[in-house]
């Protein structure tokens, strides 16, 4: 019976683990800007630009200045860019912060927080379990004393 509840209890566990793990989507974005980001760079460390095109179809931006390249621009997830400056998506070669950075720094923060809240969990069902076992049996230990002089 033991086994039983300490498996129960380890797949509810499980399911708010998985409930609140990041989703695997964010690790397809997460890639797709370190992708456009490293290319931007190696685009702009080269001198290379050639047509070439971000991860979402588009080609990358290069802003020259007397034929030397400063910048190469990416559009981002929402494949739009205004025609001077950048929007909130947008990726350059000369980020101080690349964006893939912020999303892992981001998707640490929910595993700490999936494995911490079903952890938790476990070790308080756990906890309950074994202390209503152990009322269980000290009951029936009595029972069995009271019935045999």
């Amino acid at each position: 019976m033991r086994f039983s509840i300490i498996a129960a209890i380890t797949c509810v566990c499980m399911l708010v683990f998985l409930a609140c793990a990041p989703a695997i989507e964010q690790g397809r974005g997460e890639a797709r800007l370190a992708q456009a980001y490293l290319e931007a760079r190696r685009i702009n460390d080269s001198g290379d630009a050639t047509d070439r095109l971000d991860p979402w179809g588009q080609p990358y931006r290069v802003v020259t200045h007397d034929g030397n390249i400063i910048r190469v621009v990416s559009s981002g997830p929402n494949m739009v860019s205004p025609a001077s400056g950048f929007d909130s998506d947008d990726i350059y070669s000369d980020m101080e912060l690349p964006p893939h950075k912020l999303i892992s720094a981001g998707k640490n923060r929910q595993w700490m927080f999936a494995s911490s809240v079903s952890g938790g969990l476990w070790i308080l069902l756990a906890s309950v379990c074994y202390l209503w076992t152990r009322k269980a049996e000290g009951t029936e230990k009595k029972s069995q004393r009271t019935i045999d002089p």
